[in-house]
């Protein structure tokens, strides 16, 4: 199985040469499912996620998703607080899915983002118990031989050299419950660049893999992706592209025995 991971698309502000990168790349590469980590648009608004989930839809393999901070509406308090997701919804329905189970890939979303909070900064992220429960049932009843990925927009646990600082409320505890549950790979975004972190389980690791961006919105790295390839043994393949220059480049790659990094 080859999965594509992109995030941080912000179309509204997106990055033209890097969705058309992107898009010759699916074509070339022929992943087997597309997985984009949130912050589909740049502020919430009908006309931006149109757009973003007609441009994945268009890509041509199934496409799983979840919304990002970005994907609520973010300059108007009372739909943001009332329905934050319902314009989500609406574009992606019939386009995105939230899940994957199949070929030897499983694959859970979980919405870390939130119109609002009781914190300064609403736009971090959260896991609720009962999203927690839901994501530990449905690793629970997996198939035993599949890669587990969980997929959030926000890291649950926030590198210590990101170029933002942050917390998921709930993240650390829900890493652990994750991988005790069977998760083996976690992907997200929001931080718009690439990063990997081993996050420790209480008795095994996991790998948590952050994509860059599609967007305007740079933190001191070109705008990149990732591609994850599995193999029946647990291994997996993690190459990493730059978009400069109107192409793709790998930066690095890496293969991981996930079986061996749990030992």
């Amino acid at each position: 199985m080859r999965i594509l991971h992109i995030s941080d698309l912000h179309f509204g502000i997106e990055n033209a040469e890097a969705i058309a990168v992107v898009a010759r790349f699916v074509a070339e590469a022929a992943p087997d499912v597309i997985v984009a980590s949130g912050d589909l648009s740049t502020i919430g608004i009908a006309s931006e996620l149109e757009a973003a989930c007609a441009w994945l839809a268009s890509l041509g393999p199934p496409v799983i998703a979840t919304p990002g901070n970005h994907d609520v509406p973010y300059h108007e308090i009372l739909p943001r607080f009332w329905h934050p997701f319902a314009r989500y919804r609406r574009a992606s329905a019939g386009r995105l899915r939230d899940g994957w189970n199949g070929d030897g890939l499983f694959v859970h979303t979980i919405n870390t983002a939130r119109g609002w909070q009781l914190r300064a900064n609403w736009a971090l992220g959260a896991v609720s118990s009962r999203q927690l429960r839901a994501a530990c049932a449905a690793l629970a009843a997996a198939p035993p031989d599949a890669l587990k990925v969980i997929v959030t927009h926000h890291p649950l646990l926030f590198p210590p050299d990101s170029p933002i600082g942050g917390q998921t409320h709930g993240g650390a505890h829900a890493a652990r419950s994750l991988i005790a549950a069977g998760a083996d790979l976690f992907l997200a975004g929001h931080l718009h660049v690439l990063q990997e972190t081993r996050v420790r389980g209480p008795r095994s690791t996991a790998v948590a893999l952050t994509a860059g961006t599609l967007s305007q919105r740079l933190r001191g790295e070109p705008p990149a992706f990732l591609l994850v390839d599995y193999r029946d043994t647990h291994v997996i393949e993690v190459s990493r592209y730059a978009i400069a220059d109107g192409a793709a480049l790998k930066r690095s790659k890496d293969v991981m025995d996930l079986e061996t990094m749990s030992a």
